[in-house]
C-alpha cells in the first residue's frame, strides 16, 4: 500500500464514509460526489485495503470490550460487597436521607435509620443473594395425613407431595389455607 491507500484507510476508519476519506486521503478538488464514491469503492475492494481496514476494526473493537469490560467490573459492587451493605441496612446501622418540605417552602434534608419495612426489604435481598430461596422447580409442598379415626385398619400416615409450577407462588396463609382442605381438593387447587 502506498501512503495515499494508508491515510485513506486512515480517514475511512475516522469518518466510516468511503467518498469522504476518498476525497481527504487524495486532497479532491471536484465535489462530483459520484465519481469519489466509485474511486473509493474500488479501494475498498482491492484485498490490501480491505485486510488492513477489517483488522483495524477488529483490534479497536478488541480495545473498546476490553476498556467497557474494565469500567463494568471497576463499577459494580461484587456479591460480597452488596451483602455488607444489606446487612448494615438489615440491622439499622445506616442513616437513609430523607428530604421534606419545612417552614417558609424550604426544602429540608434529616438522616433518619432504615423503617422496618426497609429492613425486612434487605434481609429479604441479602437471602436471595445468598441463594437461600429455592427456586420455583424445587418448592414442594409436603402434606401428611393422619389415619382417620374410622379407619382403624390403615396404621401408616399417607404423604403426597406436589410439585409447584414455576408461574405458581403460595404465601404461608395461601399454604394454611390449602393445607386445611381435603387432599383431592389440594391437588385440584394446585393444577388450577
Amino acid at each position: 500500500m502506498n501512503l495515499k491507500q494508508y491515510r485513506f484507510v486512515t480517514e475511512y476508519l475516522k469518518w466510516g464514509d468511503p467518498a469522504h476519506a476518498y476525497k481527504l486521503a487524495y486532497n479532491c478538488k471536484s465535489n462530483n460526489y459520484r465519481s469519489m464514491e466509485s474511486a473509493a469503492n474500488r479501494l475498498l475492494n482491492n484485498p490490501e485495503i480491505a485486510t488492513a481496514i477489517e483488522e483495524a476494526e477488529a483490534r479497536l473493537r478488541s480495545e473498546v470490550e476490553q476498556e467497557v469490560k474494565q469500567r463494568i467490573t471497576a463499577e459494580l459492587l461484587t456479591v460480597q460487597r452488596k451483602r455488607e451493605i444489606l446487612a448494615r441496612i438489615a440491622e439499622g446501622n445506616v442513616y437513609i436521607e430523607q428530604q421534606y418540605k419545612g417552614k417558609d417552602c424550604k426544602t429540608c434534608t434529616q438522616m433518619v435509620k432504615p423503617s422496618i419495612n426497609q429492613m425486612l426489604k434487605a434481609i429479604d435481598l441479602d437471602s436471595r443473594l445468598a441463594g437461600d430461596y429455592p427456586t420455583p422447580k424445587q418448592m414442594t409442598v409436603v402434606h401428611t395425613v393422619q389415619p382417620s379415626a374410622h379407619k382403624p385398619e390403615k396404621q401408616e400416615a399417607e404423604t403426597s407431595i406436589v410439585s409447584n409450577t414455576p408461574s405458581q407462588h403460595i404465601t404461608h396463609a395461601g399454604l394454611r389455607k390449602l393445607l386445611s382442605k381435603p387432599i383431592g381438593r389440594q391437588k385440584e387447587i394446585l393444577r388450577e
